[in-house]
């Protein structure tokens, strides 16, 4: 059982905690690959973090660029305001990625996160899913700033929290089938934990360049992963937390989430 810090947990888990909905679930089905999508709405929020946070356990400190201040790329909060959008529900699964592409070493329960994709692999992935899909819409990795204000779940600031164990899988020898925890507020599961979700976005600190909107970017870019996974430190969870990744770096902690949206006309 993961050990319980309930100080942090008021911290990292502000939105996690909020399951109170202004209005019902609206839901998507993919027809071809079962992948569950989840509205968003409209809204503006604070972006990032005011001030970096030293890590109490080095244990673990990571791979993927972690500075030792946790947090330190991820300064300064700014504001970033976005138009509704679809996430998928739950983390892409074995079986789903088994529908359009060979499954990478490492993957075998199919209700399971796949893992072990790299950036490149992830967008092959949602190329697939365009070319087969019939429909009106369009597949794409979130951006930081989509991703972000998804894991929120429609919370703002720290709030009362549950523990960190009932919403996220870490500091795990693995990760489990995914929607076995508690969603956030927007009723999202596995935001954070099971596995790193790649983003949209190339990886640059805020001070650098701010917000940065949905574009395509170069394959060679590293690009900014999110959530952390089953055997990130408790100290390094957080919806704030950033970290990243060379683009064809195929981890055995890497997988994704898609969003859904509209086909340019």
């Amino acid at each position: 059982m993961p050990r319980l810090r309930p100080d942090l947990s008021l911290l990292l888990m502000a939105a996690l905690a909020s399951h109170s909905l202004a209005a019902p679930l609206a839901h998507w089905s993919e027809p071809s690959t079962g992948i569950l999508f989840t509205a968003v709405p409209k809204g503006c929020f604070e972006m990032g973090i005011d001030a970096a946070v030293p890590p109490k356990n080095l244990s673990i400190i990571g791979r993927l660029g972690y500075n030792l201040a946790i947090g330190e790329d991820a300064i300064p909060r700014h504001n970033v305001c976005l138009e509704s959008f679809w996430i998928a529900t739950y983390e892409v699964s074995v079986e789903q990625w088994q529908t359009l592409m060979p499954l990478p070493p490492g993957n075998s329960s199919p209700e399971q996160p796949v893992r072990g994709v790299s950036w490149v692999m992830a967008e092959e992935f949602t190329k697939h899913l365009n070319k087969r899909h019939q429909g009106p819409y369009h597949f794409r990795l979130p951006t930081e700033a989509e991703w972000e204000y998804a894991c929120l779940g429609g919370s703002q600031h720290p709030a009362e929290g549950v523990p960190l164990h009932q919403v996220a899988r870490y500091e795990q020898d693995g990760p489990q089938t995914s929607g076995m925890l508690q969603p956030n507020g927007y009723g999202l599961h596995d935001m954070l934990g099971n596995v790193w979700e790649w983003t949209a976005s190339p990886y640059r600190p805020y001070r650098e360049v701010g917000h940065i909107s949905y574009a395509p970017t170069a394959p060679d870019e590293p690009h900014s992963l999110r959530g952390g996974s089953y055997r990130t430190n408790y100290d390094q969870m957080g919806c704030q937390r950033r970290s990243y990744a060379p683009s064809r770096e195929e981890l055995p902690t890497f997988g994704l989430r898609l969003v859904r949206t509209e086909k340019e006309s």
